[in-house]
């Protein structure tokens, strides 16, 4: 039981960081790229990024 428990523990920190990671590479240049056209031109972030969908 404790180390069913402790292997648990052990796994979820990294599945966390590979969700950071993930989740870091999709959004990063989703912002880069919403940012860049929010100022290029003048539209909401939110709609450039649905549009580049």
């Amino acid at each position: 039981m404790n180390q069913k428990v402790h292997s648990g523990y052990s796994k979820k920190p990294q599945q966390d960081v590979l969700l950071l990671r993930f989740s870091s590479d999709v959004i990063m240049p989703f912002m880069y790229v919403g940012t860049w056209s929010h100022f290029r031109f003048s539209q909401p972030i939110f709609y450039e990024s649905v549009r580049f969908c």
